[in-house]
């Protein structure tokens, strides 16, 4: 069964090289199946065959998806540590404030986004570094803001519908890490950003540009 699908593939892959109509279905396809993976909106095959002012068919649409995600094993992008954010904030209590959720999404962004660049991570799952980043922002929220029976109430729901436990020795690992190049990065951020003795030069519109980008984990001046 796989040999026959290996060769159907091929014959598409060649007919799209040599046809311009199969090339534009493939073409069709591939954006289909992306919006399906990374958009909110939701677009069936009927949509995409309207798109092309029918000169692809639903069916048409559908058999190439379908041979689309079988050339690739079905080895699509998962939810990145960023969406598992979003959906774990949702298990918020609803009387949350809405400025502790905001932090909370900061704070949690903040780590992650400095976890890409940390190999460390790599084969360590989305989910988890997600949980770990919203655990440590977590620590930085006043019980006050965020009284205790709210915060276990939340830390519950993420532990449950995830299937992790509370004391995971990765958990505490992950975010033992994330901590750790949080500060190389803010020690980084300041050295970085001291004033330094030197001549005036002329400032120019890239340092806008430069001064948006963020910080590296850590640089060479560290």
């Amino acid at each position: 069964k796989s040999s026959r699908a290996s060769r159907v593939q091929r014959v598409r892959i060649e007919r799209a090289r040599r046809d311009r109509r199969e090339y534009q279905l493939v073409a069709m396809t591939s954006l289909y199946v992306a919006i399906k993976i990374n958009e909110p909106i939701e677009m069936d095959a009927m949509t995409m065959s309207q798109l092309s002012r029918g000169l692809q068919s639903a069916q048409d649409i559908i058999s190439c998806e379908q041979d689309i995600l079988s050339c690739l094993r079905w080895k699509m992008n998962g939810p990145t540590s960023y969406q598992f954010i979003s959906y774990i904030l949702e298990l918020l209590p609803d009387s949350t404030n809405l400025n502790i959720a905001l932090q909370l999404y900061t704070d949690s962004h903040r780590q992650v986004e400095l976890s890409v660049q940390d190999p460390v991570f790599v084969p360590i799952r989305r989910s988890n570094v997600a949980i770990a980043a919203i655990l440590n922002a977590l620590n930085g929220i006043e019980l006050i803001d965020f009284p205790s029976e709210k915060r276990a109430a939340f830390l519950q729901s993420v532990f449950e519908s995830f299937g992790i436990q509370s004391d995971s020795p990765l958990l505490r690992l992950v975010r033992k890490r994330l901590l750790h190049i949080s500060h190389i990065a803010s020690r980084c951020k300041t050295r970085c950003r001291a004033p330094q003795s030197q001549s005036p030069r002329r400032v120019d519109r890239f340092d806008y540009v430069r001064a948006s980008r963020p910080h590296p984990t850590s640089c060479k001046s560290c």
